[in-house]
């Protein structure tokens, strides 16, 4: 190792830290430059600690030490190849797909764009088609395109071009060659000032598992410890192996042999994944004192769970107020930008003046049989119908109209059947019911023809649609203050800052959104975990007071710590945990320092870099009843340098 090695190697890593950007070296690796940013970078995406410029690289969140992930670390990863096209690497329309073909090539490897990946026909399962409106068409409750968060997906990038750049990794010889130059360079920096060693990245390199210990990632982290008399640094080398086998008595055997007694165990399962539902909900369990791999959690486990629901699944008990909630917004949309999509008119229903007129009959007459049925109870049709909401029992007629609004094929539909209430509350033919607390503009106009103080206002430009958005605001207001309260979730008092009447239209409609997402996700718990109500409530509450300060957001992950009970335990009692995890840590010497080794079983492989070898696939079609286990072990060892 040359003086002329070092020196090129240290100033191609600092050019990267300098630039922030990727950086070739050596003609056939590529130093690529990460930094801890907890921001997604797509919605639909989980949080992530690192914001990647690769997706390739996502899964190493999973397995890289948390103390990487403190504020001001940035990470170096080098791989073989040449650093990837900016223009790729952030272009705002990427999607993650998880069935794509691995086509090896060199010196990076390209995936196939075979249709293997999910596809979506916006002109499909549309809730309804544009049909007569003079205003600008959108579609808006195409259930077919609601983005579904995943977990652990793989670790592929999909370009809309078709180019998908998967990782590669170096021989173990060639990485720990580098590693080396990483070390030597951090030594002369010892000189250097606290703050400068403080900010030095941690760097990794890609492990192609082709040794005879199968290395499939090592890197270097600079550590820092300061003692009452002085200040000490170092590096903590971390290496990571794998072994792919489906007999776990003999890794068992190897992990436990009479030393491991102090130890943390995890176990993470996967309980709902987005491909059964729109939504995710994980286990996760920790304990100490792990007997044996694969041990199932134990009463003395802390449990959490951990979830993330997109709305509009069909299966859902409360998709009928998501659809509701959907044209809502849409006829928001038409008052602020101009588009909509109307609904199309079908030969089973009566056409919007015919409705309307067979309602004011009903309201004259006091019919509650047929005004029922207006009433509609889309929760009881669902296949899902373990959480039954109860219909709310105190329509007013605002209420019943917007049911009947919803329905809606044109514009000169809308203004021909709002004219001809209009008529009637003039000549007195009816005078329907609304509740005092109603206070839209047609509450109020209903209000005024009671006294014969009624004028007929004009039906032109947004005014018909802004008297349809308030009374479909107060009615959905209604419907999940309801929705919580009658199954005992929660109190109107903790729902006073999402159903306040003094805010602007769109304001309402975001504290509606809110309220439903947190239904959704609570209601989701409740069908999959059967969880008791007591606990669903203190969901509702924490999610209710994070929408009080934030905006709706499909990939938060939310967090609800539960007890260990019975019921819970029965859940996992025969799944096989997606992650499994053992960990055994020491001190080094009279430092605060630990080091770590850690045993991770899997049921899929982490590694994407990772070449499938022929006779592993021609084995896996041999043992397909017998599931494989990838089983990775990390393994700390500190040095002090100075």
């Amino acid at each position: 190792m040359d003086r002329a090695t070092i020196a090129d190697f240290k100033s191609s890593i600092f050019e990267v830290i300098s630039t922030k950007s990727a950086k070739s070296y050596g003609g056939d690796c590529s130093i690529d430059f990460f930094t801890n940013d907890p921001r997604p970078r797509k919605p639909s995406r989980q949080t992530q600690k690192i914001n990647y410029g690769i997706d390739g690289l996502r899964y190493l969140d999973n397995y890289l030490p948390e103390e990487i992930f403190a504020s001001n670390k940035n990470i170096l990863v080098v791989r073989k190849g040449q650093p990837y096209p900016i223009a790729d690497l952030f272009n705002p329309e990427d999607t993650v797909t998880e069935n794509e073909e691995i086509i090896p090539t060199s010196p990076q490897r390209k995936l196939s764009t075979k249709s293997y990946g999910k596809t979506f026909d916006k002109n499909q399962n549309n809730l309804s088609e544009s049909d007569g409106s003079p205003l600008k068409l959108q579609t808006y409750a195409d259930l077919s395109l609601c983005d579904s968060p995943s977990y652990n997906s793989p670790a592929i990038f999909h370009r809309p071009q078709g180019v998908i750049y998967v990782p590669e990794g170096f021989t173990c010889r060639m990485s720990r060659h580098l590693i080396s130059l990483f070390n030597v360079n951090y030594s002369e920096l010892m000189d250097q000032s606290t703050d400068v060693i403080s900010k030095l990245p941690s760097f990794w390199s890609l492990c192609d598992g082709t040794d005879i210990q199968s290395t499939v990632l090592m890197g270097a982290i600079p550590v820092l410890y300061k003692s009452e008399t002085a200040c000490h640094w170092g590096l903590k080398w971390t290496t990571f192996t794998q072994v792919v086998t489906d007999d776990i008595d003999s890794i068992e055997e190897k992990v436990f042999n009479g030393r491991v007694t102090n130890n943390n165990c995890f176990a993470r399962y996967d309980v709902v994944q987005s491909s059964a539902y729109q939504g995710s909900v994980s286990l996760e369990f920790t304990w100490k004192k792990g007997s044996k791999l694969l041990q199932k959690p134990e009463f003395c486990s802390a449990a959490v769970i951990k979830a993330s629901v997109t709305s509009g699944d069909v299966r859902s008990p409360v998709i009928g107020l998501f659809k509701e909630l959907t044209i809502l917004k849409s006829f928001m949309s038409a008052i602020t930008t101009g588009e909509i999509n109307w609904a199309t008119s079908k030969d089973d229903t009566l056409p919007l003046l015919d409705q309307v007129k067979e309602l004011i009959e009903n309201m004259k007459l006091g019919d509650a049989e047929n005004l029922n049925r207006l009433q509609g109870n889309d929760s009881k049709q669902s296949p899902m119908d373990q959480f039954k909401l109860e219909e709310r029992l105190d329509y007013d007629f605002t209420d019943y109209l917007w049911k009947i609004m919803i329905t809606c094929s044109s514009y000169s539909e809308l203004t021909a059947s709002l004219n001809y209430i209009f008529r009637a509350l003039s000549k007195g033919e009816f005078q329907p019911a609304v509740h005092k607390k109603n206070k839209t503009m047609m509450a109020q106009l209903i209000r005024d023809s009671f006294t014969g103080r009624l004028v007929i206002p004009h039906m032109g430009g947004i005014f018909p649609l802004k008297l349809v958005v308030e009374m479909g605001i107060e009615k959905l207001r209604c419907d999940y203050a309801h929705a919580f309260v009658s199954q005992d979730l929660t109190t109107l008092v903790h729902l006073n800052y999402f159903i306040q009447t003094d805010l602007e239209l769109q304001e309402k409609i975001n504290n509606l959104e809110k309220m439903h997402h947190s239904l959704e996700m609570v209601v989701m718990i409740h069908l999959f975990l059967g969880l008791p109500y007591s606990f669903i409530s203190s969901c509702v509450q924490k999610m209710l007071k994070y929408y009080e300060s934030k905006p709706v957001n499909i990939s938060e992950v939310f967090e609800f710590p539960v007890p260990t009970k019975q019921d819970l335990l029965a859940a996992v009692k025969s799944s096989l945990p997606s992650l499994w995890s053992l960990t055994v840590q020491k001190k080094v010497g009279n430092l605060d320092l630990t080091e770590s080794k850690v045993w991770t079983l899997t049921t899929s492989q982490p590694f994407v870099h990772l070449k499938k070898q022929d006779d592993d696939e021609r084995d896996d079609k041999r043992n397909e009843d017998k599931p494989k286990l990838f089983v990775t072990c990390r393994e700390d060892s500190i040095s002090i340098i100075g």
